[in-house]
């Protein structure tokens, strides 16, 4: 399954919608919205997507907090554009 549709699906099953982090960096607070880091998510190479999808894998495994992780996937993404 290619990672787009395993993503949604993923969030889908894990109940995950309409989240919205709040982000500090450089003194200045971001508002990301999941939607807009899912679409983020999907636009990066195959082999950054791979790590992200094996990582939320070993999370969920372990019953952990996937929603911390894309908290952090949004501070990278800001960190990332904002530099």
């Amino acid at each position: 399954m290619k990672f787009d549709k395993w993503l949604d699906l993923f969030l889908v099953e894990k109940g995950i919608e309409n989240l919205v982090f709040e982000i500090e960096y450089n003194d200045t607070v971001h508002f990301v919205e999941q939607d807009v880091l899912i679409t983020f998510l999907k636009s990066m190479p195959d082999d950054l997507k791979k790590k992200v999808k094996s990582t939320f894998v070993m999370i969920d495994f372990k019953n952990g907090d996937c929603v911390h992780y894309l908290k952090h996937l949004a501070e990278s993404m800001i960190a990332v554009n904002f530099q």
